[in-house]
């Protein structure tokens, strides 16, 4: 059974419930550890009570939830996650519900984008990279034919390590890989191995620029009408991210041991392509072929439900209200006209297990339902599926590595090998510092710690960004100051960013092997430097002024505007004491002379 709206508690309940403000709760599902679905009658929404139940256990016995130093307790979540949060509705892309992406025709391009940087851009951009050339192809061609065919995911990933050798040393890749064009071009060129499952079996080279569906369509060999390409990019929209899934928790802990982007995502489709983990499509494939002659699947599989017996595609534990993914897929593949037969005999046997024993069908079922009606290859549906969740492997693979901690899971010890080990005793003054957290009862507690710790916080996610773009945290400093003064000299260049001149030279220096600045002697005096920015420094202000808005929205996330305000001038007055500081103001007068 699915779970009813008394499962789910009111904002105002829920934080009572954990003792804590509405913005850390919203801070909470933000990070993917409590779920919440619409209240369809107001804008507020309503939040899981097993998730708060479970954070409440956390609090109460572990600490904080989501601190780094706090063990998690068997079968929760190691990890958090801002990225995308699981609901009953279906999965929620930074925010916004995949499903309502889909309805509203958006790109698999813009869904990966949003992802990986949060930024959401309304129309779409095509990508520019093309699949990898002669090389792979190459490679790909020395293989056995069976291979391409029958193990495309595993394929997947010798794919990506090749792709990896062909961008330079481990080192270089990891200082400026540039891993967004990387991602780019690993997903064109995965769309390229589709053409082993063609009838020509063969590496085909997708066109830059193209439509990642329509290019799949294309190598495929299958027809590629904006039809067939708006069904088959659906399925990408909603396969793209499902959260912390094994795959996904392989990837983050490669990229928090600092494995290279390539190497991360090839940890992720080994383990994608596992027995338990990626041989759903082949068992349901081997049930739709097993119904005996003269029986429907549907007879088949009704006979098998009321024996009890699962039946194969239905009902994952995950989704005991049903994959809100599977249901959008069918129905678009329902809508279709001229249907193979094989495609209704799917959505009949889906109807008839709902409506008689109360079974859903999962994505994978609704996945291989949508090959089947567009004609594609039976293993191109596991492929698809990696190829998809591919995008969402890469945005976490970044969110890892923005958070600057490695991922170790800690053993659980079992109780009654905890009763062997005997417990020091720690003085209760000791023990209280060894779990510190914030006291929100005593606001002005720390004060100058956590206006400290929110400044580097900034800085850091600031640098992360910025990295992707091989731009440092310094040249950011300068050139936001050229963007708006092109032209001045070092020496003001300086005193704008607060720094000593010595410093401003080194850093110069790299901008302009970097091709950002450019510096000139002008006029009469020859010993002062102009600073100029090239045409590459000023396009980099279009680029780099959306990162830094990203963190500052991030920061403010699930406060009230009005909060924001008051956040704004509570600062602007500490800063403005602290500058009449009397003792500051003593020590800088000069001496007086008795």
């Amino acid at each position: 059974m699915g779970k009813t709206r008394k499962d789910f508690l009111p904002a105002a309940e829920a934080a009572q419930m954990l003792g804590i403000r509405r913005q850390t709760l919203y801070a909470y599902v933000s990070r993917g550890l409590v779920r919440s679905i619409a209240n369809g009658r107001q804008r507020e929404r309503h939040y899981a009570r097993e998730d708060l139940e479970r954070i409440a256990a956390r609090s109460r016995g572990q600490g904080t939830p989501g601190a780094a130093s706090v063990a998690p307790a068997p079968g929760q979540p190691a990890m958090a996650t801002g990225i995308t949060t699981v609901t009953p509705e279906g999965p929620v892309y930074r925010g916004r519900p995949a499903l309502d992406l889909v309805r509203q025709g958006a790109s698999f391009e813009q869904v990966a984008e949003l992802l990986w940087t949060g930024l959401w851009h309304e129309t779409a951009r095509p990508w520019l990279q093309a699949g990898s050339g002669s090389d792979l192809e190459s490679s790909l061609s020395r293989l056995p034919a069976s291979a391409g065919r029958q193990q495309l995911p595993e394929l997947f990933a010798l794919v990506v390590m090749q792709l990896a050798m062909g961008r330079g040393q481990l080192q270089e890749r990891l200082v400026s890989g540039r891993p967004l064009e990387a991602a780019r071009e690993v997903i064109a060129s995965l769309a390229g191995c589709f053409g082993l499952l063609s009838a020509p079996g063969r590496y085909r080279r997708i066109r830059p620029g193209l439509p990642l569906a329509q290019a799949l369509l294309e190598s495929l060999g299958a027809g590629a009408t904006p039809q067939d390409a708006a069904l088959l990019n659906a399925a990408l929209v909603l396969l793209a991210d499902e959260a912390l899934s094994p795959a996904t928790c392989a990837a983050r802990m490669a990229a928090s041991a600092g494995a290279s982007l390539h190497s991360c995502i090839a940890a992720a489709m080994a383990t994608a392509s596992g027995l338990d983990a990626g041989r759903g499509y082949e068992k349901i494939g081997n049930f739709l072929k097993q119904a005996p002659r003269g029986r429907s699947l549907a007879a088949t599989a009704l006979a098998q439900a009321a024996s009890g017996q699962g039946v194969s595609g239905f009902s994952d534990p995950l989704y005991p209200g049903g994959d809100a993914r599977a249901a959008c897929l069918l129905g678009l593949v329902a809508a279709r006209g001229n249907k193979p037969a094989s495609v209704k005999a799917m959505l009949d046997l889906a109807g008839q297990l709902k409506a008689a024993h109360g079974l859903h069908p999962g994505h994978e079922f609704a996945v291989l339902a949508m090959c089947k009606a567009l004609k594609l290859p039976a293993d191109a549906a596991a492929a698809l599926t990696v190829l998809a969740r591919t995008a969402g492997w890469v945005a976490h693979i970044l969110e890892q590595r923005l958070s600057g901690s490695m991922a170790q899971p800690r053993a659980h010890i079992a109780p009654s090998a905890a009763a062997a080990i005997p417990k020091p005793e720690i003085e209760p003054d000791v023990a209280g510092r060894l779990n510190v957290v914030w006291d929100e009862s005593s606001p002005n507690g720390r004060m100058a710690h956590l206006v400290k710790d929110a400044a580097r916080s900034f800085l850091r996610s600031l640098q992360a960004r910025l990295a992707m773009e091989n731009v440092t945290l310094g040249h950011w400093t300068f050139l936001r100051i050229l963007w708006d003064k092109d032209g001045i000299t070092q020496r003001e260049l300086s005193y704008e960013a607060g720094v000593m001149e010595p410093t401003t030279v080194v850093a110069l220096r790299a901008m302009e092997g970097l091709g950002y600045v450019t510096r000139e002697r002008r006029g009469e005096n020859r010993k002062s430097f102009y600073v100029f920015l090239t045409p590459l420094g000023r396009s980099l202000q279009l680029r780099l002024v959306p990162l830094a808005e990203e963190v500052n929205a991030l920061a403010v996330f699930g406060l009230a505007p009005d909060h924001v305000t008051t956040t704004r001038r509570s600062l602007q007055l500490m800063l403005d004491n602290l500058a009449s500081d009397p003792l500051l103001a003593a020590e800088a007068a000069p001496p007086q002379m008795l």
